[in-house]
């Protein structure tokens, strides 16, 4: 019992964060149309604050989900979705430095 509370909690804050992140970047994006800067659209910090939130918005509610209904394959999905984007990361980091 303690362990899924403590997992459900865990997910709301990441979906709390994720969504935080997200009203950041909206409201960046709002501000930077205003002004008219940076032309390119995903030369924008805005841009990426928004793909950022939204993948952690969606990501943590699947996992609440999945602590909620006990559903191990809900679980899994999170962790295989971070696994992916660290490989990913890593992967255009290394292909940066050559």
């Amino acid at each position: 019992k303690l362990k899924k509370s403590t997992l459900t909690d865990t997910f709301f804050c990441f979906q709390l964060t994720g969504s935080f992140i997200l009203a950041i970047g909206i409201y960046a994006e709002v501000e930077r149309q205003r002004f008219k800067t940076l032309d390119g659209l995903f030369l924008a910090p805005s841009i990426i604050l928004i793909l950022l939130g939204i993948v952690m918005s969606i990501v943590s509610f699947v996992g609440v989900l999945g602590s909620l209904r006990d559903n191990v394959t809900l679980l899994k999905v999170p962790e295989v979705l971070i696994v992916a984007l660290r490989l990913k990361s890593t992967h255009t980091f290394l292909h940066s430095l050559e």
